[in-house]
């Protein structure tokens, strides 16, 4: 009798051992990347070859502005790092002092431009290390295509200017950048999240980006940029 209670009480223990260590372990599947980046922007346009003068900078003056994006990506390979690809949305817009149309005079209107630049891209992330290691380092490259929509306004919200001053321009991007994993820092915090919202990582991030924005070496505004950003993504 004394041998089947000691039986009992270590089944017993047991039994609530094996959920707690199931709540421990679990884990959602990855499969998608969200992320909100925001980082300086300032366009090339003064840069473009057989431009006269400094339109740009003298309309909007020398300050980057805040670029903000969206994107989200599918992962397509998970064995090794992970290889994936996506959409990704972003908005900026300057604001400046107009001039007299034919002049140098300035204007007490004021004019502004507003860019949606759109691209698909393709994405490494070493995370390897991240996954089995729990090292909260995990590096990344990116390179993507898309269109650069851009519309210019005077101050009544309405087209400035001729039909250059509204359209899209192409060009291709490429970044790399270092994410911080920051579930390893609180690993019951991010079970709970996991198993609350299907968020299975969470990371900050800063990135460095080139984008060449030409419209491949047509005339045109110059979008071309190198920035530097920061942001926040979610792994669910």
């Amino acid at each position: 009798m004394s041998k089947f209670l000691h039986l009992l009480f270590a089944g017993a223990l047991l039994a609530g051992a094996l959920p707690a260590q199931a709540a421990t372990s679990y884990q959602s599947e990855r499969d998608w990347l969200l992320s909100l980046q925001f980082g300086s922007f300032k366009p090339e346009i003064d840069k473009e070859p057989g431009l006269v003068g400094t339109p740009f900078l003298d309309v909007f003056g020398p300050k980057p502005r805040l670029l903000s994006r969206i994107s989200i990506e599918r992962f397509v390979f998970k064995d090794f790092g992970t290889l994936g690809g996506g959409l990704d949305a972003g908005f900026a817009e300057f604001f400046g002092d107009a001039f007299v149309q034919g002049s140098d005079t300035p204007s007490p209107d004021t004019v502004s431009m507003r860019m949606v630049p759109i691209t698909v891209f393709a994405d490494y992330r070493f995370d390897w290390a991240a996954q089995n290691w729990k090292f909260p380092f995990v590096p990344y490259a990116k390179a993507g295509i898309g269109g650069w929509l851009f519309w210019i306004n005077d101050a009544h919200g309405e087209t400035a200017g001729d039909g250059a001053a509204k359209g899209v321009r192409w060009g291709w991007t490429w970044s790399a950048g270092l994410q911080l994993m920051l579930d390893v820092f609180d690993p019951r915090l991010s079970r709970e999240f996991d198993r609350e919202f299907g968020v299975n990582g969470t990371y900050l991030y800063v990135d460095y980006t080139q984008q060449h924005v030409t419209s491949f070496g047509r005339k045109g505004l110059d979008f071309s940029a190198a920035t530097w950003s920061g942001g926040i993504a979610f792994e669910f």
